[in-house]
């Protein structure tokens, strides 16, 4: 599989605009996802929730448990992003 896609630049773009330092790395990941009911459409599909470490915030004991949350924080920093990247395959 080559992640190597006009999608990926455009994720990848977008997050260094936010975090200079951050990396956007492929990975598998455990789980279900809706995306096989797109596969007949001729469509590059990724997950993508960016969101930045928070020092004191057990990432793992937070997801999707009893008391599952994410900061105000990541939730402007994932639409920023993301809003970054829809905006460059856009040509905005």
């Amino acid at each position: 599989y080559d992640h190597r896609t006009p999608l990926f630049g455009a994720m990848a773009d977008a997050l260094r605009i936010r975090d200079p330092d951050a990396i956007l790395v492929p990975y598998m990941q455990t789980g279900g996802t809706d995306a096989h009911l797109l596969a007949g459409y001729d469509m590059v599909i990724y997950g993508f929730l960016p969101m930045r470490h928070e020092p004191g915030m057990d990432f793992f004991q937070l997801c999707h448990g009893h008391d599952e949350r994410v900061s105000v924080e990541n939730v402007h920093f994932a639409v920023a992003v993301i809003g970054d990247a829809v905006g460059s395959l856009n040509g905005l």
